[in-house]
């Protein structure tokens, strides 16, 4: 016994052949609702397409011809997605006429080829498989239900009807295929001939039988309708004329296999040398259903997140992979190469650099650290690069301590920094005092090259016991000393200092270079312990002079001050980044843009001034939020840092800030891993992936996260179109899960300690708890507490440049990598102006108490970025995300900013309140509020962050928000959450372990205040059982030899019912549907045994339903009769918030009333069962006997009186 949740919509199933429409063979056709039927047409057809008269997302054309044995084959397709048109034929795809290479992104479409198929893949629901032969597949998501019209039919749940009998009218196949012909300009195509008819061929029916009942399809036989597939074969043959040709046998045969696998099973190989051979390049080898993710040398891990159904192809032999790196077919893993920039490594070659040494090993790089020493920057006066690699800006105007001893005493290394000349506003480095010898001995270096000890001019080079200086050329000055520092000073054309440490002092240091710890995040620790969030407001705190005024963050872009010094900058700036310029050679090693961006904002030619003066040092103090306790002792912060929870950020159009704080871009137009726990280490176990899946925002190519997908063992979770939608797999474990609107976002917890806040567009938090550190992998990074290592390739090599990281953590293999990082504001240079007119928002002062605490530069190049690049509609949405994603962290950051107004990016709280009602509020911030989901959910890992938007105020008396009712209510009025449903109070809940326990009880928890529950049971028979929990759908087993076909009907909506098999779990589907006076009726046959179903739905009225399964179908409205002396019965748990009555009779005569009934059978049996219910059931149950008959009814909640009448009867 299975039970399933529907709290939130259901994606996929393993069996989702009721998506699928294909075409095969001797122009047959399946369509979507399962019709079967035969169409000889050669001319341009309309295969499917979307048809509603408001908006059309795609439409397929095909057209047919006959290849030079005689025999139809499909000969092009034409595949249009909004405005991009697909045409493909057996050799080429071209799109918007245009010739591509596969594999092709574009615009969330994927055009590739195999062996066997080619495939388009599209973002708006649909998957399209041409074999480039007789077959083609196309698949729909749910969306497009009664929306499609063409050969494929309407999609609608229902055989025969709109395709084959509209009205009073009926249709044979070839007028309804006539119908959809597309006739085109200077085309001549006749129509076939409506009258002919088709040609059963029963001589053939035992070989077609024999052929599709064979072992190798034992698992499909209960998923499919074989007898439609052998009429098809049947047709085939004849239509050979008894010649022995495989397409005749085996177009569909294969056709059976490929719909087996979308039912949801697994035929085994039944091809032979001699019976439709298939061969396979290499040594793969050909599978009739194998997973089409196949694990690959650079991925090999790309099987785990597999989102697409079994299918016939050519696979890797189990055991081995298939090595994409040489192209060499498959091998087994630990003889795969390894591949950095270019060039290829075998397995055990090592490759080193100064820092660390890898060894190639199974497709990765197993790297392991060197000693190695740290560098400090100070360039152009004003860009500080720390020892472990965080780099920030800062105009000063004082002596600065850049580095110290915190051990002892022993040197000091200072750094003077002033305007570079009176007018100036750039910022130039001085001089450099070298305090050595516990401050004994000054050394003063110069911006002209002159050298001081202790006030006196010294002759270069010079020697000492504790340094020594050097003069290599006239633009450097290389000083060494004895106890592990090195300096080599710059002179011209600016001053500028390099300090290198070796591996003696690791996280011995303090000053403006940082602690030299390995850690970029705690580089702002000040003298007193706590660590600032900005340059400006570390830097002062380093101070060596009391008298200095502390210096504030330079908001400005200098570029915007003079149009020509900002041409003059980027014509000389962008040959750092230009790949035919000197410095191409050191991109590879070297990130220009970071350079590009510094160089072009201190673009003058600096003159330097001297100064000198040393005095005690000063320092102030602010605290950071991370901290968990902090004590002051003897003017000193002591700081108790505990285990945090960690977040990483993706928002707008491609930008990521990393767990460990690192910030970058990254445009990639595929699917990209932006975190997970499998991250190649032998023996590891992957709980969880999350997939970002990216897609272009304009006509610049700048992308943005449209999708998120959540990978949580058998459970994946689709994040799209602002709707959460969950798909299960047939494999993996049960992870538990949790989700929640709060504010303008939807959080999903789970319980394996992951939570994912999403905004519904472009903007999504990921967080993790401590277990989590250093145990991760993908676009956020490692969560190490080090970002200077989180661009770490999916081949676990350290790469600086973001394009390299990125690219490396595609989900496929074949998706072409990102080669340059797009310039929006470039490609569209008019509306530069405009964005940072509106960006400048992040940097005015609406923001000004978060400046301190969180640096806005980063967040409104961010900002600038995006809106150029929104070109194509979304231009605000854009601009909003980008100053909410600042707005956010400001909240992180204690600093609670009100930024929109009714001018900008405004909320429509309002739309919530009920008429004359204020309960609905906009919060900037979020705050704490109580509602049932919260308080009856398990306690959770998290506390969840401050979160923006509309939010219910509940007066005192009552405290608590019920989502499901959306009124304020009191303790008692909450209901219970299950598994995402919701169940009022006093309603019965069922759970998993109850489910499993069905076969002897049917276990029931009752709904009361708060959570609590009630246990109950209920003793029934073991012949049928069925569980479920939720007032949408049912689930039921059969115990015995018959199969269910069943469909439910909610007035326009049709969703599946699944019914499962004791023998072998097959899930089946109905058969026929029949629609009388607008009320559904079914037919089901199965050989001699007859079985019937009924489930009713909500009412608000008096229903009559009556059903019946019978060879020949009579209906009367209310009067029924029957006659038997024998009587088969069964009783079902309910799960109702109703009082229900369940009369079961076996009589001659009935006579019926609203309460009573009476029997004048000598065989008599009565049940009754009451319930908790807030209104009346009645329901009345007749069965007579038949050799193998069950009748069985199952009703749902009701507002109003039901009466349902059920029969089933030879």
């Amino acid at each position: 016994m299975s039970c399933t949740y529907f709290g939130i919509p259901a994606g996929r199933s393993q069996n989702h052949g009721h998506h699928v429409c294909s075409t095969w063979g001797n122009h047959h056709f399946k369509t979507f609702d399962g019709d079967v039927y035969q169409f000889p047409g050669l001319c341009t057809y309309r295969f499917a397409s979307d048809c509603r008269e408001t908006y059309k997302e795609f439409s397929v054309h095909i057209q047919r011809g006959l290849n030079k044995k005689g025999h139809p084959e499909i000969q092009n397709v034409l595949v249009t997605i909004k405005d991009v048109k697909i045409y493909l034929t057996h050799k080429y795809a071209a799109v918007d006429e245009e010739i591509v290479k596969t594999p092709h992104y574009m615009s969330g479409i994927l055009i590739e080829t195999s062996d066997v198929y080619t495939k388009v893949y599209a973002r708006a629901g649909l998957v399209l498989m041409w074999n480039r032969e007789d077959s083609l597949m196309l698949e729909l998501d749910p969306k497009f239900n009664n929306h499609t019209c063409g050969l494929c039919g309407d999609y609608n749940g229902q055989q025969v009807y709109n395709e084959f009998i509209s009205g009073d009218m009926e249709y044979n196949p070839i007028t309804y295929g006539n119908e959809h012909k597309i006739n085109t300009p200077n085309s001549i195509c006749e129509d076939p001939d409506e009258t002919q008819q088709v040609t059963t061929c029963h001589q053939h029916h035992d070989e077609c039988t024999q052929l599709l009942t064979s072992q190798a399809f034992s698992d499909c036989h209960s998923r499919l309708n074989l007898e439609m597939y052998v009429n098809a074969c049947m047709q085939d043959k004849c239509a050979c004329q008894e010649a022995e040709d495989a397409f005749c046998l085996c177009s569909t045969i294969s056709e059976y296999s490929r719909q087996c696998s979308h039912a949801g099973g697994r035929p085994r190989n039944w091809r032979t040398e001699k019976l439709c051979p298939k061969s396979c390049p290499g040594n793969m080898v050909y599978q009739e259903s194998s997973s089409p993710c196949i694990d690959t040398c650079s991925h090999l891990e790309i099987s785990n997140l597999c989102e697409e159904h079994y299918m016939d192809g050519c696979f890797c032999p189990e055991g081995t992979v298939y090595d994409d790196l040489t192209e060499k077919g498959c091998v087994a893993v630990n003889k795969c190469s390894c591949k950095l920039h270019g060039q290829l490594y075998s397995p055990g070659q090592k490759i080193a650099n100064e820092c660390e040494e890898c060894t190639c090993d199974s497709g990765r790089w197993i790297c392991h650290d060197l000693p190695c020493p740290g560098t400090c920057m100070l360039e152009g006066g004003s860009h500080i690069t720390t020892f472990d690699g965080k780099k920030y800006i800062f105009h000063g105007e004082c002596y600065y301590v850049l580095t110290k001893n915190t051990v002892n005493d022993s040197h000091t290394l200072l750094a003077e920094l002033g305007p570079c000349s009176f007018e100036d506003k750039q910022t130039c480095l001085k001089n450099v005092v070298l305090l050595i010898d516990h401050k004994r001995n000054i050394v003063v270096f110069k911006a002209d090259g002159t050298v001081l000890l202790n006030e006196l001019v010294i002759h270069l080079p010079h020697v000492t016991a504790s340094f020594s200086v050097f003069q290599p050329s006239s633009h450097y000055l290389v000083v060494h000393t004895d106890f592990g520092l090195r300096l080599q000073i710059q002179l011209l054309p600016v001053m500028q200092l390099f300090v290198i440490v070796n591996q003696t002092a690791h996280g011995k240091l303090q000053g403006l270079c940082g602690n030299f710890n390995g850690m970029e995040g705690d580089d702002f620790k000040t003298v007193s312990g706590l660590i600032e969030a900005t340059g400006s407001a570390f830097a002062n705190t380093w101070k060596a002079q009391p008298t200095c005024n502390d210096k504030v963050d330079r908001l400005e872009d200098p570029c915007t001050l003079s149009v020509e010094s900002a041409s003059y900058a980027e014509q000389w700036c962008s040959l750092l980044k230009h790949s035919e310029s000197p410095f191409a050679k050191c991109h590879s090693v070297i990130d220009p843009l970071e350079y590009y961006k510094g160089v072009l904002l201190a673009r003058f030619t600096l003159t330097v001034t001297f100064r000198l003066g040393v005095r005690k040092p000063h320092y102030n103090v602010t605290a950071k939020l991370r901290i968990v306790t902090i004590t002051c002792q003897k003017g000193k912060w002591s700081c108790t840092v505990g285990d945090c929870f960690g977040t990483c950020s993706i928002y707008g159009n491609g930008h990521y800030i990393t767990f460990d704080g690192k910030q970058y871009d990254f445009d990639g137009d595929c699917e990209y891993v932006a975190v997970q726990d499998y991250c190649g280490e032998k023996n590891s176990s992957a709980s969880f992936s999350i997939l970002t899946e990216n897609v272009p925002c304009g006509t610049t190519g700048v992308t943005c996260s449209k999708a998120i997908k959540i990978f949580l063992g058998r459970t994946e979770l689709k994040l799209q179109d602002k709707e959460l939608l969950e798909i299960r797999k047939d494999h993996g474990e049960h992870v538990n899960y949790w989700t929640r609107k709060v504010g303008l976002y939807l959080v999903i917890e789970v319980s394996n300690g992951l939570m994912v806040i999403w905004d519904k567009k472009t903007t999504v938090f990921i967080k993790l708890t401590p277990y989590y550190k250093g145990k991760i992998c993908g676009l956020c990074g490692n969560f190490d507490d080090k970002s200077n290592n989180d661009f770490t390739t999916r081949s676990k090599l350290l790469v600086n440049k973001a394009l390299e990281f990125g690219n490396s953590w595609k989900h496929d293999p074949q998706c072409p990598d990102v080669t340059a990082e797009i310039q929006p504001c470039d490609v569209k240079p008019h509306r530069k102006s405009w964005s940072q007119l509106e960006c400048r928002l992040i940097k005015s002062d609406t923001f000004k108490t978060c400046h301190p605490k969180v640096d806005p530069i980063p967040f409104y190049e961010a900002c600038v970025h995006d809106a150029c690049s929104c070109d194509s509609g979304g231009d605000c949405e854009c601009f909003c995300s980008a100053v909410a994603a600042y707005a956010q962290e400001c909240a992180k950051a204690m600093a609670c900013v009100f930024w929109r107004t009714p001018d900008i990016c405004p909320i429509f709280c309002d739309y919530y309140n009920a008429r004359n009602e204020c309960t609905w509020h906009y919060e900037p911030c979020g705050r704490e509020i109580k509602t049932c989901k919260i308080i009856t959910n398990p306690s959770t890992n998290f506390s969840l962050p401050l979160l923006e938007g509309c939010y219910p105020s509940c007066p005192p008396e009552k405290p608590i928000y019920d989502e499901y009712s959306k009124t304020c209510v009191t303790n008692d009025g909450c209901g219970c959450y299950m598994n995402e449903t919701y169940y009022p109070p006093s309603t019965e809940i069922p759970t998993i372990e109850n489910c499993k326990k069905c076969h002897d009880y049917c276990r029931v928890n009752y709904c009361h205040s708060n959570n609590t529950r009630h246990h109950h049971c209920h003793p029934v028979t073991h012949t049928i059982q069925y569980c479920h929990n939720n007032i949408n759908s049912l689930h039921f087993w059969n115990y015995s030899s018959v199969y269910y076909y069943y469909y439910k009907f909610d007035h326009i909506k049709y969703n599946p019912l699944h019914f499962r098999d004791n023998r072998g779990g097959y899930f089946i589907h109905y058969n026929n549907i029949y629609i009388y006076n607008k009320w559904l009726f079914y037919t089901f046959s199965n050989s001699s045994n007859i079985n019937y179903h009924h489930y009713s739905k909500y009412a608000s009225t008096n229903l009559h339903h009556h059903h019946f399964s019978h060879d020949y179908l009579k209906v009367d409205h209310h009067h029924f009769s029957n006659s038997s002396s024998n009587i088969n019965y069964h009783h079902y748990c309910k799960y109702a918030s109703t009082n229900s009555h369940h009369h079961y009779f076996s009589h001659d005569y009935l006579r019926v009333d609203h309460h009573h009934f009476s029997n004048n059978s000598s065989n008599t049996i009565y049940h009754h069962y009451s319930k908790y219910a807030s209104t009346n059931f009645h329901h009345h149950h007749f069965s007579n006997n038949s050799s193998n008959t069950n009748s069985h009814h199952y009703s749902k909640y009701a507002s109003n009186n039901l009466h349902h009448h059920h029969f089933s009867h030879d």
